[in-house]
């Protein structure tokens, strides 16, 4: 699923501008996974954190960013697993 928002970090700072998308996956005990990516948009820095990730239309999920790395264009990708919930 494609999504647009801002990434908020633990201290309440805000990347807004955030365009990616998240695939949600059915586990053996009945709960749904998710994991997915983003762009990290020009000169900003995401690292391997916790952050709250809100959608444009204010749902918001918890998410571990476990990889960040150069894509295609000079674009960063940051790889995420979702923590709880899908939004």
């Amino acid at each position: 699923m494609k999504f647009r928002g801002k990434l908020v970090f633990s201290d309440g700072t805000e990347i807004s501008g955030i365009t990616g998308d998240y695939q949600v996956r059915a586990n053996p005990r009945g709960t749904a996974g998710w994991s997915g990516t983003f762009a990290v948009p020009p000169g900003k820095f995401v690292g391997p954190d916790h952050y709250q990730l809100v959608l444009d239309e204010t749902r918001s999920a918890s998410i571990i960013v476990d990889n960040v790395s150069a894509g295609s264009r000079q674009t960063t990708i940051a790889s995420f697993t979702g923590n709880g919930p899908p939004p």
